[in-house]
């Protein structure tokens, strides 16, 4: 390694180093010898040498490889290798600089694994390292003190969210308050976010302390913080507020575009306003602000679709020879006829003149007339709000009640007229659903199975009296015959052959906590042999168990939140020190890890005080008991450290 240093500083030969430093890129880089290395070859390379071609290979291969060398060595890596790239007491050739951060950066990445999209996920399989050089802070200070020309600016974008991937993780690894804050504050424009902003600000709010929200709250406009709420989970302690202050009365403007924009927020952040927490059984936002979410959609609804009426006969009326005006296109592309468009329109004129004036907004100016060009404006916010109401009425639900009988049907009507989604105003109804299984007739569940077992239907058998009978027996008998004949039909009525039907479909995570009590042992099926001088227990009843726990696992990511947190709470409570080996060190573990994966936001968004004592506290209790070194407990381990709850003071 002297040597090449040497030879490669001495000679002014481009051939001669341009080999050098391919060769340099090939090697194994010893630990003493790195940083004389960077230093004297490859910072000296990127900053003086005229040579673009040799600066090139330096910026995009051999930097690269010897950085992805030390993958392992955070120390160096980040002292030695990156700190020397974004610590420059000049912006000489920063450009090049940050460019050769941006390739380091991708090659570790592509190493390690990327993170997954926060709003599906905080899944990932980076450990990130602590970022003792303060490298994060540096380079926003850089991006927040200088002025560049678009070519930097574009590679700075791009960089800082591989950066903040790199030191933080929103875990173990906070992000520093005023640095999010400082981040957030260059992106708070009334600008819609492009595709790389919008992943800086994503990564931000996943890296930051979510207890500093109500600071950034105070100054953000509606553009940030409709990028901000796809890690909606970090909302969790300002959402009462968000509603109040922000979401409700910007809904209650005319600014049709600001209207959509808002919708779409509120749509990110409907776990609030849809999930009953575990601990408290209500939902995060309280219920009088749900009720004024409500009243604001109804009224948002009656304006929007007498206004929808008003310019979809200006567009009509200024385009008529225009086809593709008067044939609109659904979502998905597919071509509506318009025939039903005009039949409804009129149905609207006709009901409309003691509708129109009965809800307004705040500085509603008039909107009954409007020219060719603001009606062509309008009209895609329009029918964008039309979808996002519906959603949001969808997920929500209103009393059903005469006053808003008509518009509902209104709203439903226009939404399926425009788009391939359809829905019925039952979706937006709050009913009372029957329960499922307590109305039927009993049938022969051994007639049941042997039909599901020779044929690809129930044929005669009502599915209603099978899910019946199926209840009716659970709460019976403790029969193992029984138990076992009944988890066996479940098995196959939750296959993708059964699982349309409408009792499995749409109540199957109630049929299966019909279930949970077999998580536990049943002593009846313990039974004792005596060898000799010898006795020895047997439990017939793991059988039952390992069944039970195959279908949850193949259920694991259908059950709602509820079932899935009573599943959950069963198998960290008895899966995980059942006597069988195989339920106790793959099958419990396995349904432990698919349904934290599966739900890991939403507990940190709606129950983090019930996941941390509930499941992290058992997993760790359980751990303890293993004994640490064990597998078997390294395994609990890593799931905690993977998806542990948020930092606490």
């Amino acid at each position: 390694m002297d040597d090449l240093i040497s030879q490669y500083k001495s000679t002014s030969d481009n051939d001669i180093k341009y080999m050098i430093l391919r060769q340099l890129g090939q090697m194994q880089v010893p630990v003493d010898d790195l940083r004389r290395l960077v230093s004297e070859i490859l910072i000296v390379t990127l900053l003086e040498e005229p040579d673009m071609e040799l600066v090139n290979l330096v910026s995009f291969q051999t930097y690269v490889t010897i950085a992805i060398q030390f993958y392992d060595d955070p120390i160096m890596l980040s002292s030695v290798i990156l700190r020397p790239l974004i610590y420059q007491e000049s912006d000489k050739l920063l450009l090049v600089r940050i460019q050769t951060v941006r390739n380091i950066l991708k090659g570790l990445i592509a190493k390690r694994g990327t993170r997954q999209q926060p709003s599906t996920s905080t899944n990932n399989s980076l450990d990130v390292m602590h970022d003792e050089d303060q490298l994060v802070p540096r380079f926003v200070y850089i991006m927040k003190n200088h002025s560049f020309d678009g070519g930097i600016q574009m590679v700075l974008n791009e960089t800082l969210p591989m950066l903040l991937q790199l030191y933080y993780d929103g875990k173990s690894e906070l992000l520093p308050n005023v640095t999010a804050i400082e981040i957030l504050e260059l992106f708070n424009s009334d600008e819609t976010l492009d595709a790389v902003k919008d992943a800086i600000v994503n990564e931000t709010v996943l890296c930051m302390d979510h207890r500093i929200m109500p600071d950034v709250l105070i100054v953000v406009k509606l553009c940030l913080l409709k990028s901000m709420v796809r890690v909606w989970y970090q909302f969790d302690l300002v959402i009462d507020d968000l509603f109040e202050k922000f979401i409700i009365p910007t809904l209650k403007k005319d600014n049709f575009e600001h209207i959509l924009m808002t919708l779409e927020i509120m749509h990110s952040l409907a776990p609030f306003f849809t999930i009953n927490s575990m601990l408290t059984g209500q939902k995060r936002v309280s219920p009088n602000i749900i009720e004024l979410v409500k009243e604001s959609l109804v009224s948002v609804s009656e304006i929007i679709l007498r206004l929808y009426k008003n310019e979809h006969s200006i567009i009509n009326s200024g385009n008529s020879n225009d086809d593709d005006i008067l044939s609109m296109e659904g979502a998905d592309g597919d071509e509506v006829v318009d025939i039903d468009q005009q039949e409804y329109l009129a149905e609207l004129e006709s009901n409309s003149g003691e509708q129109d004036d009965e809800i307004l907004f705040e500085d509603d100016a008039s909107h009954d007339s409007f020219t060719i060009d603001e009606a062509n404006e309008n009209f895609t916010h329009f029918k964008e709000i039309i979808r996002y109401i519906t959603l949001l009425l969808t997920e929500i639900r209103v009393p059903l009640n005469q006053k808003y009988d008509t518009l509902i049907a209104r709203l439903v009507k226009e939404h399926n007229l425009l788009f391939k989604r359809q829905v019925s105003s039952d979706e937006i109804w709050e009913s009372n659903l029957t329960q499922v299984g307590c109305m039927g007739t009993l049938v022969s569940l051994d007639s049941v199975y042997n039909k599901l077992s020779k044929s690809n239907s129930l044929e005669s058998f009502n599915e209603n009296d099978v899910v019946f009978t199926i209840h009716e027996t659970l709460l019976s008998t403790n029969e193992l015959s029984v138990l076992q004949l009944i988890l066996e039909i479940l098995d196959q009525l939750t296959t993708k052959e059964y699982s349309q039907m409408v009792c499995i479909k749409d109540s199957l995570s109630e049929v299966l906590m019909w279930f949970l009590p077999l998580f536990k042992p049943n002593k009846l099926f313990i039974k004792t042999l005596k060898v000799g001088n010898m006795k020895q227990k047997i439990d017939e009843g793991t059988p039952l168990r390992v069944m039970l726990y195959t279908v949850l696992l193949k259920c694991a990511n259908r059950m709602n939140y509820k079932a899935s947190c009573e599943v959950l709470k069963q198998a960290t409570k008895y899966g995980l020190k059942d006597r069988d080996d195989g339920i106790r060190e793959k099958q419990a573990l396995s349904l432990i890890r698919n349904i934290i994966e599966h739900h890991y936001t939403t507990f940190l968004g709606i129950d983090e005080e019930w996941y941390r004592s509930e499941i992290v506290d058992g997993l760790l209790k359980m751990a303890e008991k293993l004994g640490f070194d064990s597998p078997s407990a390294s395994l609990l381990l890593s799931l905690v450290r993977k998806f542990p709850p948020r930092i606490q003071d």
